[in-house]
């Protein structure tokens, strides 16, 4: 039996805590959903551990985001590979495909300082594999990427592996690809030239074992490898050929161009049937061949944020580049400002022709246009649209409360004028104009609630939320909804650590929302029938060797005798399951089940016990399904009541 055969229903500590002596009413045959979001803090402390990370896990249904299924992933979580550690910054960088062709969208983290035995920042990547029960800490299947288990990869300190990584079909083979990238690889003596790898997908998930390399001596790629280049720094994907294989957009944010430092470039590396190669490789920065609008400049930092769309509805994916430290107006203008390039696609592959130059309306020091890129359809007109965060923005003259801005596509393609932009409180999206909110932070964009619109969720990292003490830069995500008119007000909400249902305790510094990402696929979450539910807890916590009950009634009157599918009864604490009646953990559950025939009731089901030793917190009571049948597709609905009643 594996582990994506289960099929279980589900009483979460929040549940519990809410029910008390009431009913919860839910689909009979599991909640379908069709996306989540994953919202990091990558300064979080867990368990102790300063800066250690963790990402918020937000399911979405027709109702748009909720936080019914709503849970905490880190590298303590159950099946990860590593623990926490200080200072990791687990989900700095995430990147979501399908890596096994299953259906189900998989989430690649990057873990960029990541220490490797005794080696500081070398950098990691962990992947975590969706099923059709989404992250789901009982199921979660993981792969772990990191230096020292590559092949000719050096482990060296600082290299920040994944800080750049993105998910693609390079080789047209129908699993999405890994790109990763090491951007302060010290290559041929070089000192942070960078390096990119290429990660095969399959039906077993990513191929560590062969992996493709890239720099920017590689034959066929443009330019010079060159210290300080940061290549791999960032990384998107997208078919600019309209070939059917995907493409790699490598920024290059430390390239000098001439004697021009860190002016910044973009590789392009083409896809084809046997994978990425230098075969057409491109090479382009500002002023390119004097075909390309503005001029490259010291510190502009050219590639330092990549997104893909087709925004002319042409076949052809187009190209959005950030120069996030892009200086306005010369050396007298505002510094930092920010700034976007787009660059067209074509059956050529990206051109130069029609490409697009522009920045916010009356751009000011500090802003940071395009900081942070989506791509999505807001309004379902067929056209892509790009959203830009600009969290440096003094919205409503408040100091770098952040803005978005908005350009939509159109036949045309995108417009270098008349972008609209949104902030908080403006009418549209929830909030206050707050200093250094950094509104923008980070964007994402999905369709959250199924209607065909696409949707926004919006990271404001530095959000202070005012609780007995003031927590500053907490964090906060804005989801924001689209319409034929755009985005709208409606539905629109912020979620933080502290909002209902919201696993996590809020504090200072934990920055919410800095990274964001969304996975959609068709997830079904457990469901049953009128489930019933009394529950009494001690005045006090349960400590190991409490002696405890419950009395559990479980009543199949559906059609189906459960004799070979067997049912699970076991406790949640804090993460690691315990099965009755021997409460041996997960890793062991062979012939710990009962039988279950029709119009039977199972009375007594958990008898006493003592608290198992060495756990903690109680998280809650579930029932498994074990399907052991592969032609058996649904188990509920024949279990239509159950109750407990605990004692100690």
């Amino acid at each position: 039996m594996t582990h994506s055969r289960i099929v279980r229903l589900t009483l979460s500590m929040l549940f519990i805590v809410l029910s008390v002596n009431g009913w919860n009413h839910a689909s009979a045959s599991g909640e379908s959903l069709h996306a989540f979001i994953v919202a990091g803090a990558p300064l979080k402390t867990v368990h102790g551990k300063t800066k250690a990370g963790l990402a918020s896990i937000f399911y979405c249904g027709t109702d748009g985001v909720t936080a019914t299924y709503n849970h905490l992933l880190s590298q303590d979580s159950e099946g990860a590979e590593d623990q926490c550690e200080v200072e990791d910054y687990f989900g700095l960088r995430y990147a979501s495909g399908d890596f096994n062709g299953d259906g189900f969208g998989d989430i690649a983290v990057g873990i960029p300082n990541e220490d490797i035995g005794a080696v500081h920042d070398a950098g990691a990547v962990q992947i975590f594999t969706s099923t059709e029960r989404g992250l789901s800490a009982s199921i979660i299947q993981d792969q772990w990427i990191d230096p020292e288990m590559l092949s000719g990869i050096d482990t060296t300190e600082n290299d920040l592996m994944g800080l750049g990584v993105t998910a693609g079909d390079f080789n047209g083979d129908g699993y999405d690809d890994l790109a990763v990238g090491i951007p302060r690889y010290d290559e041929s003596d070089l000192i942070d030239a960078g390096i990119v790898l290429i990660f095969n997908g399959s039906g077993a998930g990513l191929l560590m074992n062969t992996f493709a390399r890239f720099w920017q001596d590689t034959d066929g790629i443009g330019g010079a490898a060159e210290s300080y280049d940061f290549f791999g720094n960032e990384l998107g994907a997208g078919d600019f050929d309209g070939d059917g294989f995907d493409d790699l957009v490598v920024g290059v944010p430390g390239e000098a161009i001439g004697d021009v430092s860190r002016a910044g470039c973009v590789n392009l590396i083409y896809g084809s049937a046997a994978g990425l190669t230098g075969t057409g490789s491109q090479i382009f920065w500002q002023g390119w061949n004097n075909e390309i609008k503005e001029l490259a400049e010291a510190g502009d930092q050219f590639g330092s944020v990549i997104a893909t769309g087709d925004f002319n509805h042409d076949g052809y994916d187009d190209l959005a580049v950030s120069a996030v430290d892009e200086q306005l107006w010369g050396s007298s203008g505002e510094v930092r400002a920010g700034a976007v390039t787009i660059l067209i696609g074509s059956a050529e592959g990206i051109t130069t022709e029609n490409d697009l130059f522009f920045s916010a309306t009356n751009p000011e020091d500090g802003s940071r246009v395009g900081e942070a890129l989506a791509v999505g359809d807001l309004n379902h007109d067929g056209y892509e649209d790009l959203i830009i965060g600009a969290p440096g923005r003094h919205a409503g003259g408040v100091e770098r409360s952040g803005e978005i801005l908005i350009n939509f596509g159109k036949s045309g393609g995108l417009s270098e004028i008349n972008l609209e932009s949104h902030h908080q409180d403006d009418g549209l999206i929830p909030g206050t104009n707050e200093e250094f909110d950094d509104f923008g932070a980070a964007i994402a964009c999905a369709d959250l609630n199924g209607d065909g619109f696409d949707d926004l969720a919006i990271g404001v990292p530095g959000e202070t939320l005012e609780k007995p003490i003031s927590l500053t830069r907490a964090g906060a995500m804005i989801t924001v909804y689209g319409s034929a008119s755009g985005i709208v007000s409606q539905g629109a909400r912020v979620w933080t650590f502290d909002s209902a249902g919201v696993e996590g305790d809020p504090a200072a510094n934990d920055y919410f929302g800095e990274k964001l990402a969304i996975v959609t696929g068709n997830f079904v979450m457990p469901g049953c029938t009128e489930t019933g539910v009394t529950l009494w807890m001690p005045a006090h916590s349960f400590a190991p060797g409490d002696p405890c009950a419950c009395t559990a009634t479980v009543c199949n009157s559906g059609a189906t005798s459960l004799v070979s599918y067997p049912l699970f009864v076991l406790l949640d604490i804090a993460g690691t399951y315990y099965f009755a009646p021997s409460f041996t953990t997960y890793d062991n559950y062979a012939d710990i089940c009962t039988s279950f025939p029709v119009g039977e009731t199972l009375v007594d089901v958990l008898p006493e016990f003592t608290w198992p030793t060495g756990a903690g917190t109680f998280s809650g009571c579930m029932f498994y399904g074990a399907l052991t049948d592969p032609g058996v597709t649904a188990l509920f609905g024949t279990m239509d009541s159950f109750f407990f009643n605990w004692t100690e």
